[in-house]
């Protein structure tokens, strides 16, 4: 019987430190990775979980894989390799042990847009859509992932990247002038 026929019968799981929503954990790491690892025979994504509370919304998440025993070097290769942000591990499941490696070389910036202490004007005419995109915009190449959750009081747009300074830097502006960045607050995700 060949590779083909085989079934993965080792379990991994990628344990991304990124505030992703579902949709993006799927679309970012999820398909792309089933893609890669059946490409190069290597296994395939079995699903993943977001961890996630009301009041802060995504947490982290992990994503699922089957491998085959004879490609453990290839996918710890691979997942080092991948973009993650630092903080996330491949954690490998033994019979009798697990084996965790750090993996990750991103930066995490979160930008909190208040929801609840601005005019009401600022609301009526101001969009966090437009926020985003700009911000987008000017964060550049350095972005490589993205996600956002909006809750009661605030909305949290995520970014990672090559480098959380430069990308604070690249948005200040833009924040000092934009109605909707009003009080709101800029933090590393790490």
């Amino acid at each position: 019987m060949g590779l083909f026929k085989k079934k993965p019968t080792e379990y991994a799981t990628l344990s991304l430190n990124m505030r992703l929503r579902p949709i993006d954990r799927g679309s970012y790491y999820e398909d792309i990775l089933n893609k890669i690892l059946k490409k190069g025979k290597i296994g395939v994504v079995d699903g993943g979980g977001t961890e996630f509370t009301k009041e802060e919304g995504p947490l982290g998440c992990d994503v699922n894989i089957d491998y085959y025993k004879d490609k453990e070097e290839s996918l710890i290769e691979l997942l080092k390799q991948f973009p993650t942000s630092k903080g996330s591990k491949l954690i490998l499941m033994g019979e009798n042990e697990e084996r965790s490696f750090d993996i990750g070389n991103l930066e995490g910036m979160a930008v909190y847009l208040n929801g609840v202490d601005l005019d009401k004007e600022v609301y009526e005419t101001c969009s966090a859509d437009v926020v985003f995109n700009e911000m987008s915009k000017l964060i550049g190449k350095d972005l490589v992932v993205f996600s956002w959750w909006q809750g009661n009081r605030e909305t949290a747009l995520y970014f990672y990247g090559a480098n959380y300074e430069r990308m604070k830097s690249a948005i200040e502006p833009f924040i000092a002038t934009y109605p909707l960045c009003q009080k709101c607050r800029i933090e590393q995700l790490v």
